[in-house]
């Protein structure tokens, strides 16, 4: 056999070796600042770092892939060894996934850094006549259309951290969003107090979920693995470090 004949074949072999060996589990998430960030290796998000924290605790084979984020659905709802994390539990998706483990609420409210006594509700910061930033194509942004805030009053803006900015700078009073990812990027921006926050507006929670046929034992180790971070201060840690102040 001639020498570059034998190289060809043990590449071939050592390529399909490596497809393989292949993670047993693959979880799944999009680029959703500042539950999971893709170009932040020395700080991924919130969730990614707490989906780290437990595998470390299960020591399960996991490789864990950005995608897309309706591609990462689709991928998670067809193979049995996928799970997918940052996910809103809503009805839509409520039969089309296995809700492996809950990992943090989600909560909306009005923002501000300027006026310390807060905002409960739209039509307070209405009466008030003061300029909101919400973030365009969310379900922010449709609830505050829906009700009879000033059109003039409202700034929409293509991203979140287009509206920490435009706060920072005084440009809008208040900010309507999660509550949350307001803390984090007012924080990235160099505020050193927490921001003033209204009661939630709209609340949900943020889920690692699986396939259907995910191993149910797997499920169980990592809500195990979970309350473990809970329990230890591992999961409050993290927290602070992206949201607190």
């Amino acid at each position: 056999m001639k020498p570059f004949s034998l190289i060809f074949l043990v590449s071939i072999f050592l390529f399909n070796s490596q497809a393989l060996q292949a993670a047993d589990i693959v979880q799944l998430t999009a680029n959703l600042p500042p539950y999971s960030i893709s170009d932040s290796p020395n700080k991924p998000g919130f969730t990614t770092e707490i989906m780290e924290e437990i595998h470390k605790i299960t020591n399960f084979d996991v490789e864990t892939r950005f995608s897309p984020w309706g591609r990462a659905q689709e991928l998670t709802q067809q193979n049995k060894n996928h799970l997918i994390f940052t996910l809103t539990r809503i009805p839509t998706r409520e039969s089309l996934y296995q809700w492996v483990a809950d990992i943090i609420p989600i909560q909306g409210g009005i923002v501000s850094i300027s006026d310390k006594t807060p905002v409960d509700t739209l039509e307070d910061a209405a009466k008030r006549g003061l300029k909101i930033g919400v973030a365009g194509k969310t379900p922010w942004e449709r609830m505050l259309l829906s009700t009879n805030y000033p059109k003039d009053k409202i700034v929409v803006v293509p991203d979140e951290k287009s509206n920490a900015r435009k706060m920072i700078a005084g440009r809008i009073d208040y900010w309507f969003t999660a509550t949350d990812r307001a803390a984090y990027y007012l924080k990235e921006m160099g505020l050193k107090e927490q921001p003033t926050v209204g009661k939630p507006l709209r609340s949900g929670r943020l889920y690692l979920a699986g396939n259907l046929d995910f191993s149910k034992d797997k499920s169980e180790e990592i809500r195990e693995a979970l309350q473990k971070i809970k329990d230890d201060g591992t999961y409050d840690k993290i927290y602070q470090k992206y949201f607190g102040f």
